[in-house]
């Protein structure tokens, strides 16, 4: 049952964003991961054309052991949460590398993961409203003939990270805000 939810939902967000086709080859990046390992398998049994690369992120203690795994695939599920692509992975017998990140600790995209798992829980389905919105309201910038946006890039004068704002990027500014409203 899980199974078949699973690769209902990788053919819906396929299908609904008009990612490919059957008739096109598909490179699955591979990081020996559940994700990877999970897209791999689900887009071989619905009969796409699929060839997996390692990517190797460099990192220690983890990607040496993932450059043993003989076929491996990165794939950042799009319409399913963790907890279902890691059930997936248990109930088709997927064994994925796992080696928690060193540089994971700290990191904004741990603390940005725990707020919206808190959210999710606190209010089901929030989570993937507000995915949907984004790929709605971004479609537009990465329709086929869009102007070059990565042209107008630049750093933010605060963190370095890329940003189109001409100012602080947004991460930047909501932290901005926050230590205003905190204070």
């Amino acid at each position: 049952m899980l199974q078949e939810i699973f690769l209902r939902q990788v053919t819906w967000g396929i299908e609904g964003q008009k990612l490919f086709m059957h008739s096109d080859r598909i490179l699955v990046a591979l990081s020996s991961g559940k994700d990877s390992l999970s897209l791999m398998l689900a887009l071989s049994r619905q009969g796409y054309k699929v060839t997996g690369l390692h990517i190797d992120l460099g990192i220690p203690g983890s990607s040496a052991e993932a450059r043993a795994v003989d076929v491996v695939a990165t794939g950042h599920n799009w319409h399913l949460t963790e907890f279902e692509t890691a059930n997936y992975a248990f109930l088709m017998g997927i064994e994925n590398h796992y080696a928690p990140c060193p540089y994971s600790p700290g990191a904004t995209f741990s603390l940005l993961k725990g707020l919206l798992q808190r959210l999710e829980a606190t209010m089901p389905g929030r989570k993937l409203d507000f995915y949907q919105g984004f790929l709605k309201r971004g479609k537009r910038l990465f329709a086929p003939g869009q102007s070059k946006k990565a042209d107008m890039l630049a750093p933010c004068p605060l963190c370095g990270y890329p940003t189109s704002s001409g100012e602080e990027c947004g991460v930047c500014r909501i932290r901005m805000a926050l230590k205003e409203n905190s204070a």
